[in-house]
């Protein structure tokens, strides 16, 4: 799966990209010199700090401590800054431990949809209370990932029949950082990427317990899900999503279900996040929650011509100029320094006589990348308005993505013929 994991964090002009948020070079700075003042401080209380001075908050005017732990980990990975050892244990990171005074009796059932009374779809509102506990009881028996963890943004259901007793459980959270052809298909830019990945919502536990055996009851309860999640997602968040995603393990099911209730199918991941637990590519669906999702999303923050400085400390001539060029993969930004250098040093030339060998290989892959070549933009994918469960006919899209075009006098080669 592409994961956050997969394309965490990139370097740019100036500063550090972990995790969605932006660390400059000052930022960076501080941190390590907080580091060095309060050796003893906590990972915690150190996210808190560094959110604070950034005014990292949510739209619910919460602090996002969680997104900046992620990055603060990912820095220390890489050797930016040298976090403290970390000595608390939080709840999230033990091991699930059933306690039979818990467990709950689930619906053994084998009827019809219209014999189980008005199924109903139960919001968890507190991992405290009751419900949390029944949700986390019933994953932990019946779902192969169990209960999670399941960081970040989260809502939980439980699903029951006053005639029959609880039938399942579903759960949404954050969505996934990267993941093709979800990107493909939504066609947005590297900067509303970035903006907007907060819009979508990944379904990322569904059950219906296996004793429970009734037609029609999976899609019946995604659209029960569906037509109210996002309302419960902005009440506790502040964010109205406009699109989900979920994954289906191809070995286990077939997604039928998904299918069923309108979600639509987009292709598989790249699996190599799932071939290090022994497991292989998933099956990816996506639901759109109102018609104008495509356009909500490609919305980005407008970055006019010198919003972004230079960089202060560039090794030539090449970082200095291009170095505010942002590509969502970092190998296209080394790539790209590359090609410069070698066009530099022989203006005249074509591809295969700038760029000897291999390197010449590599720079048609670059110009190839959707994101590199200067163009029109393809027309969107069809079939994707939220109201039919159409596979997508057309290619994927690439709409929205910043492009540039390396510029070369007239009558200069621009490649081999």
């Amino acid at each position: 799966m592409d994961s956050l994991d997969t394309v965490v964090a990139m370097w740019y002009s100036g500063g550090m990209r972990a995790c969605g948020l932006e660390f400059t070079a000052p930022a960076i700075d501080l941190i390590r010199e907080t580091l060095d003042q309060t050796p003893s401080i906590s990972r915690r209380a150190l996210s808190r700090r560094v959110c604070e001075s950034m005014g990292w908050r949510a739209a619910n005017g919460t602090l996002k401590q969680m997104s900046c732990r992620k990055a603060l980990l990912e820095l220390n990975r890489q050797g930016v800054i040298e976090l403290p050892p970390s000595c608390a244990s939080y709840g999230f990171e033990k091991p699930a431990q059933g306690n039979p005074a818990l467990l709950v009796k689930a619906a053994d059932v084998d009827c019809q949809l219209s014999d189980l009374g008005p199924v109903q779809v139960e919001l968890v509102t507190s991992r405290y209370c009751q419900a949390s506990k029944v949700w986390n009881d019933l994953m932990d028996r019946y779902h192969y990932l169990g209960r999670g963890p399941v960081c970040g943004a989260q809502i939980r259901y439980l699903v029951s029949s006053p005639l029959c007793g609880y039938l399942g459980a579903a759960g949404f959270s954050s969505a996934t950082w990267a993941l093709q052809k979800r990107d493909e298909q939504i066609g947005w830019s590297d900067a509303a990427h970035r903006a907007n990945l907060q819009r979508v919502v990944c379904n990322s536990r569904f059950l219906i317990v296996p004793t429970v055996r009734v037609p029609n009851l999976a899609s019946h309860v995604l659209g029960q899900c569906v037509a109210r999640i996002a309302d419960d997602w902005k009440s506790r968040y502040g964010i109205e999503p406009v699109l989900l995603e979920t994954f289906v393990d191809p070995q286990r099911c077939n997604g039928v279900s998904y299918r069923a209730a309108n979600w639509l199918y987009v292709g598989q991941t790249s699996g190599r996040g799932a071939a290090q637990n022994g497991q292989g590519p998933k099956d990816i669906f996506i639901y759109p929650l109102c018609a104008q999702w495509r356009s909500i999303l490609h919305n980005a923050p407008g970055v006019q011509l010198g919003d972004k400085p230079r960089s202060t400390d560039a090794v030539d001539w090449v970082k200095e100029e291009f170095g505010t060029v942002e590509f969502c993969d970092p190998w296209l930004s080394r790539r790209l320094f590359t090609v410069v250098r070698d066009f530099y040093k022989q203006p005249q030339s074509t591809i295969t006589q700038a760029c000897s060998g291999s390197a010449a290989k590599a720079v048609y892959r670059f110009f190839s990348k959707p994101a590199c070549v200067h163009g029109k933009d393809p027309s969107p994918p069809c079939g994707i308005d939220g109201r039919t469960n159409q596979e997508p006919s057309g290619g994927a899209g690439c709409a929205g993505y910043h492009r540039f075009e390396l510029y070369r006098p007239p009558g200069v080669g621009n490649g081999a013929a």
